[in-house]
């Protein structure tokens, strides 16, 4: 799944960034050529800013409440799934 998320980001940023960079080079000089080199480098700069700042999104720590209460209802024969809890009932 993550993979597929990744490719649709990717298929999304080639669709907008041949047109974009179509128009940093309307014609073949070293000057439209050198402002596509510094519109790349500054993308590339914010990209890697916004991933180093996402990398370092952490879910809270959970408390010692809960905690007890997952390994309570695993004692019990329950199961923990998708973030919900489910209980079996006891015999």
């Amino acid at each position: 799944m993550r993979v597929g998320v990744v490719y649709f980001h990717v298929a999304i940023a080639c669709l907008a960034g041949t047109p974009a960079a179509g128009s940093f080079v309307p014609t073949f000089s070293e000057e439209n050529f050198n402002r596509l080199i510094i519109f790349t480098g500054i993308m590339l700069i914010a990209s890697s800013l916004f991933m180093a700042g996402v990398s370092g999104i952490n879910p809270p720590p959970e408390t010692e409440e809960e905690v007890k209460e997952k390994r309570e209802i695993k004692r019990k024969g329950g199961s923990l799934r998708s973030g919900e809890e489910t209980v079996s009932p006891s015999k």
